[in-house]
């Protein structure tokens, strides 16, 4: 079983969901670039690694040798159209049994950009000889989670979208899990199109799942949809997705079927309840948290700056020669060293003492909290398997001569809209020397 385009939200959720059933298949995760940091989640758990290409098709065929059933993951690209039936006719070529094809539920609203997309990529596939299963796919869940800064910090979420509009989005869980299944048993799918939307639900039920998360009021906020373009555009998404986008907000405003009805296959494959706000925002909440931790310890850092500062404009003010201010300059450089040291003392005191962190590999579903702390004394790294410092725990030998910072903090990663943001964190720095990181 192989899954090509495997390094996408999609594409990895497929894998980690196959990782289940690699003592019976052999599984392939097909992907440009097999050295780069970002397929780390699709490494283990039975999963190889190979190099495919949708845009250089000479990869692909050698890559899908042995394969009986592959998944095309149409990419994000503005050429998706020829580099999805690229991945199709390599997949014929190759002597594949079955492909799987994504699409998605708008391509049936043609002269809109992603049906005019997608559209000549199904008739490809219905037409190609290949017994095949295409999977319609809704906007996702997950894609609220790009805020995740925005609903830590002020409580707010935004989209163009009133509160109480329903769509059948899905999660990208249940969507990876529904397609790993199909893949098992291609004969039950084989010629079908299926539409993997989720049970419709609105931009107020998220608010409410937040609220009960964190513990305090999330709401949403409706925005026009221009100011919705020029928020995604700022993320780094380019204007004819942006705008393909927008398309299916308003499909959804005008109650479109394809992006909101009931009725899906997904329940029936899945045979569970599928993901809900409540669900998701659980999922999310350590990270909600710490993001909001991080915000209320750097907003704290600031205040008690700004009132050091100003004090030292008081104190500069009243002084009235330059013998004063001279005295009151190595007081001040004085004083910072010391409020250096005191921060740094503090920072290998925090370290050692240690802390909850949390961490997911592989196909895990959820994150795991971990117990963490440095042994200054002993040089090594060392972390419970469980959330406290007692009971058994592994280590690891620092390198030497390493020393630690002050700590750090880094803005949430901003997410595309079909994928979920990397939180704030705490942020240790070692270095071996300075300015060696």
């Amino acid at each position: 079983l192989m899954v090509i385009g495997a390094s996408g939200y999609v594409g990895v959720a497929t894998v980690n969901s196959l990782a289940g059933y690699a003592k019976d298949f052999v599984i392939k995760a097909g992907v440009r670039d097999v050295s780069s940091a970002k397929n780390s989640s699709l490494v283990g758990s039975g999963v190889k690694l190979v190099a495919a290409d949708m845009s250089k098709p000479k990869t692909l065929v050698p890559a899908m040798s042995g394969v009986k059933v592959v998944f095309v993951v149409v990419p994000g690209h503005a050429d998706r159209t020829a580099l999805g039936i690229a991945g199709i006719k390599a997949a014929k070529d190759a002597g594949v049994q079955h492909v799987v094809v994504l699409s998605v539920c708008s391509v049936v609203k043609p002269g809109t950009i992603f049906a005019d997309q997608f559209l000549p990529i199904e008739e490809y596939t219905k037409s190609c000889g290949l017994p095949y299963t295409i999977v319609r796919l809704p906007m996702f869940m997950e894609n609220v989670l790009g805020q995740m800064q925005s609903i830590a910090t002020t409580q707010q979420f935004y989209s163009p979208l009133d509160s109480n509009l329903e769509q059948n989005c899905a999660s990208v869980g249940d969507i990876g899990e529904a397609v790993a299944k199909i893949m098992a048993q291609p004969e039950r799918f084989t010629n079908k199109v299926l539409s993997l939307t989720g049970t419709p639900v609105n931009e107020g039920q998220f608010a409410e799942a937040f609220s009960a998360v964190l513990e305090t009021p999330v709401s949403h906020v409706p925005v026009p949809y221009a100011t919705s373009k020029q928020s995604m555009m700022d993320m780094g998404m380019p204007e004819w997705q942006v705008d393909g986008v927008i398309e299916l907000y308003k499909m959804v405003a005008s109650v479109e079927p394809c992006l909101t009805s009931p009725v899906s296959d997904l329940p029936a494959i899945l045979n569970r309840e599928l993901a809900t706000p409540a669900s998701l925002a659980a999922y999310v909440a350590p990270g909600l948290k710490a993001i909001k931790q991080a915000a209320e310890y750097e907003a704290a850092v600031a205040a008690a700056e700004a009132a050091e500062k100003m004090e030292t404009m008081k104190l500069a003010a009243s002084e009235a020669d330059s013998a004063i201010k001279a005295a009151e300059k190595a007081k001040a450089e004085k004083a910072a060293a010391e409020k250096a040291a005191a921060r740094l003392k503090a920072t290998r005191v925090a370290i050692n003492a240690g802390g909850l962190v949390l961490k997911k590999m592989g196909n895990e579903a959820a994150f795991k909290a971990r117990y963490v702390w440095v042994d200054e004394d002993r040089k090594t790294v060392n972390w419970s398997k469980g959330e406290t410092k007692e009971g058994p725990f592994k280590s690891i030998n620092l390198a030497p001569g390493v020393v630690i910072s002050a700590p750090t903090f880094n803005a949430a990663k901003a997410a595309s809209m079909f994928g979920a943001a990397e939180p704030d964190g705490y942020i240790i720095t070692v270095t071996e020397a300075p300015g060696k990181p």
